[in-house]
Parts: structure tokens; sequence; C-alpha cells
């Protein structure tokens, strides 16, 4: 019956409108109705507001004066500030889970991988839709874990990334996408990556242009994201990084969203 129940679920969540729907409509009555919202750790009310959510220079003070994690979850109010406010945005958007595609999709071209078999860390979901998403693409919701400084279901776990609440050689898989930047203590964030993976496991690194500008660490080529690595890395299976293409134009740069993933030894 369970296995039935997750055939259904892997195949409507193979669709991101499904996906931003049942997202959406489970955030609401988690939030709004059984007022399950929870962060880490404290919030500062002070800084708050719909404009510095979305400043970044504003939000690049506060990460360094107020701390990283503060600075993070400020960044993911744009999901919990007037969600009943333009809903098919939310919908189609905010909540369809699709920024996780982009470091599945080199994954599911491993052909060594077993995605129904493999365990997964998501790391900095926001919301349930990047789990959702990872159904779609086939993992077991049983081998799906998740962590973030915010959370309102049983889905999503309270963590942080510098101090993940996991044993050591947990996963076969970890995914961080666009979170890594959120600290300036980026070689103690992919240690912790490194500690809770297997021998032999991928991790997946998602950067953005706009993010990487929140943190004073190097993030601005695909080898100053390997070189945290260190004697863990075993190899290099897809990178992406706009910075590393001469060509490129500085507009395209503006907007690059880069992947990289490896593999660890131990």
């Amino acid at each position: 019956m369970i296995r039935i129940f997750e055939f259904i679920l892997r195949n409507l969540f193979k669709f991101p409108i499904i996906i931003g729907i049942i997202s959406y409509i489970r955030f609401i009555y988690f939030t709004k109705i059984l007022r399950n919202f929870k962060t880490l750790y404290p919030m500062d009310t002070e800084t708050i507001s719909k404009r510095e959510t979305k400043d970044f220079e504003n939000l690049k003070k506060l990460s360094f004066t107020k701390g990283d994690q503060i600075a993070a979850l400020n960044t993911n109010l744009h999901h919990t500030i007037n969600p009943l406010s333009n809903i098919f945005y939310n919908i189609s958007q905010r909540f369809n889970g699709q920024r996780s595609t982009m470091l599945v999709s080199p994954l599911k071209s491993i052909d060594f991988i077993n995605i129904k078999k493999s365990k997964i860390l998501s790391v900095g979901p926001r919301v349930e839709s990047e789990i959702f998403n990872l159904v779609g693409h086939g993992f077991r919701f049983k081998n799906i874990e998740s962590i973030d400084l915010q959370s309102y279901s049983k889905l999503i776990k309270l963590g942080d990334m510098l101090d993940i609440p996991f044993e050591n050689n947990h996963f076969d898989i970890v995914i961080c996408g666009w979170v890594l930047s959120y600290t300036n203590k980026i070689q103690e964030s992919v240690n912790e990556l490194i500690r809770v993976t297997k021998n032999k496991g991928l991790i997946c690194i998602g950067i953005s242009d706009k993010d990487s500008k929140l943190t004073s660490a190097a993030l601005s080529s695909s080898e100053e994201i390997t070189n945290y690595f260190g004697d863990y890395l075993n190899e290099v299976y897809f990178k992406y990084h706009p910075g590393d293409i001469k060509l490129k134009t500085k507009q395209q740069l503006k907007s690059f969203r880069s992947v990289i993933v490896v593999e660890i030894k131990k």
C-alpha cells in the first residue's frame, strides 16, 4: 500500500505545477492555521522587513553584524511574508521546487547511482517543494532527509549546516543548493557535508552570483569551490561555473547559477 502511494506521488510530483499547489496549500495550513513555523535561532525582529529581504547590500551587512544565521533566516522570509498575496506567482515560482532540478539532473546521468536506494540529504530546502521534487525524480520518501534554519513541517528538521544533526557517513548523496554562501565559514560547512557523506558518496553544490555576494569567502570559480574539499576530493563528475568561461559577458555573469558535483573519498 505504501509503495502504491509513493508510486502515485512520484508520478504526480513530476509536474512542477502539482508540486507548487500541494506545497503552497500545506505551507498555508501549517504556518497560518496550525502556527507551526519555527526557527533554530531567535530572529532579530528589528531587521525583518520586506525591504531588507530584497536588498542584498543590507543583507550583506546583516550577515556580518548580526550573525550569518540571522541573515540566512531573513533571506528566507520572502516565502513567509504575505504568502496569501500573489498566489499564482507563489505556486508557479516560489513553491515549485525546481531549483533542486539543477542539482538532481546531473546525478541522474551518472548511471551507477541507484536513485531508489540512495539516502539523500537536502540542505536548506526552505519549503517542502524541494523534497517533493526529489520524490518526483525517483528518490523514496524514507531515504530523504532535510535540514534548514526554519521549519514548519516534519519533513524538514531544524538544523545548521555548520553542525549537521546526523551521524558520520550517513548519506549517499548530499545536495546543498544556493545556501553555502550564507556563511563566511564555508570550509567548516564543507567539512560537515563531507562528514555526513559516505565514502565514495556524492556532494552537489549550487551557487548563484547574486547569493555569493553575501560572503567574503572565495566562490568565484569552480576551482575555488572544489578546493574546499582538499584531500577528500576523489572525482569531479560535473562542473558548470560561468565564471570559468572567459567569453561570458558581465551581464550574463550577473544572473549565473553554477553547479558542482563531486565524489569524495575517506
